[in-house]
Parts: C-alpha cells; structure tokens; sequence
C-alpha cells in the first residue's frame, strides 16, 4: 500500500525529453486524482488549470508566489564555475612561479635523455628539421606532444639556445602550469583557498607528475595541462573548453575520455 500511495504520488509528474525538464501531467493533474493535484482542478481560485504551463514548470519560468511551481534544474545541467577573483588570480600566478621553482630544482636541463621522454624528444626535434610525422618519424600515438616539443625548440633556435632545452623547458611550463590549473578549478568550485593550495601542492607531491614534467616531451603532461584548462573553461566558454579538449585528445588517446 505504501508503494501505491507513492506511485499516485508522483504519477502526474513527467520527464520532458523535447525541454529536458520535469513537468506535470496536466490531463492527469486537472482531473484531481490525487489529492495534492486538486489546485490544478480549480480549487484555486486565483489559478486556473493550465496556470501551470504558463507561468509554471513546463516553459521554465519561476513563480514568486508559489516555490511548488519552480522548476527542477534541467537534467544533465552542469553547475556554473565561479569567475575568479584579481586574488585568485595573482595566487594561481604565484603557485606556476613556485611550481616551475620545485621543478627546476632538479636539474633538468642536465639529466641524461632515456627511454620514451628521448624517443618524443627525437621527433620533436625531427619535426623542425622539415621531416614530417608518420612518414620521416612514427609513434603509435597521437602526434600533440610532438607539435609543442616542436614550438619549444623553434622558440629556443630563435633565442640562441640549444633545441633540445626548448623542448624540455615548455613541457616544465604546461607541468607548473597544470598545478596553477588545479588550483583555479578547485577555487572556481568554492573550495577554500587552503585546501586549493593543498591540492596544486599535492599534484607536485606525486612523482609521477613531477618527473614527467622535466624528462622531456611528455604526453601525459600536455593531455592533462589541456585537460585541466577544459574543464576551467568549458562551462562558460564551451568552444574554447573543446578546443582545449580537442588537443588534449591529440596529445594522448585517453584525453577523449
């Protein structure tokens, strides 16, 4: 009996596949088959049976006077990202600057070259070389983080520095960078500050994070960096968010996820 009682109870209510919200039944609900439908029936004086599609739930709009009338968040709806504060902002500055500090601090400009770091490394300097990917050089991986070793070693040619710390030294950045992301993320999410720091401080903490960052051209590192700066600003920017998402995802496979 409790079950039937429950089914009647919210019998008259409806998902909206075309609106994507919660509605009334209004056949239903103006037949007054349950007792809390009875003010669609016309016991309300001052409402009339379709009020609510009016003024209601099914068009989306609020009703001041009566909170039953207001409407359920549309289903799948992401909940907004706070903008950040100038103080937000400056922290975030402040936590890239002493993130790339950590980083530095392990010399990576003089760390021998190994395993896949080297292999990426390679085809990032092949690619300024004029060789072109997946026919001059070939990975089974998406080619993003080649694309940016490559931008780092043309930027250092360019400045009269070796290549090769180009590459090593933008993948140092998006490692810094990916820790000031977090923090901007769980801020924009009303975390306190504190516990904000704490998680950029513990994402530099995890050694696999950190010494990706300086081995050299990493996809891990630029998928997640991307990843990051999606979800900061896909809610209020979708285009850029999936642009973002887009190259994360030509990074490394799993940035589709």
């Amino acid at each position: 009996e409790a079950r039937d009682d429950f089914v009647e109870t919210f019998r008259p209510w409806r998902v909206d596949l075309v609106s994507n919200t919660v509605g009334v039944d209004h056949d239903r609900a103006a037949r007054g088959q349950h007792p809390r439908d009875r003010r669609f029936a016309g016991t309300d004086p001052a409402r009339k049976p379709d009020d609510a599609i009016h003024g209601g739930i099914l068009d989306g709009s609020r009703r001041s006077d009566d909170p039953a009338f207001r409407p359920q968040a549309p289903i799948g709806h992401a909940a907004g990202i706070v903008e950040p504060s100038r103080r937000t902002l400056r922290d975030a500055v402040a936590v890239a600057l002493l993130a790339a500090c950590y980083l530095l601090s392990f010399h990576p400009f003089s760390r021998p070259v190994v395993l896949d770091p080297a292999t990426w490394d390679y085809m990032s300097l092949a690619l300024v070389d004029g060789r072109v990917p997946y026919r001059d050089v070939f990975l089974h991986k998406t080619p993003g983080a080649m694309f940016i070793g490559a931008a780092g070693s043309a930027l250092a040619r360019s400045l009269g520095v070796a290549p090769i710390v180009g590459v090593h030294g933008i993948f140092i950045a998006l490692g810094a960078l990916g820790a000031a992301l977090t923090f901007l993320l769980c801020r924009g999410h009303g975390v306190t500050r504190l516990v904000a720091l704490a998680a950029a401080a513990w994402m530099l903490g995890v050694d696999q994070w950190s010494l990706a960052a300086i081995e050299g051209a990493r996809p891990k590192i630029a998928t997640t960096t991307l990843g990051l700066a999606a979800l900061l600003v896909a809610p209020k920017r979708p285009m850029l968010g999936g642009a973002f998402a887009g190259a994360a995802t030509l990074c490394w496979q799993p940035g589709l996820v």
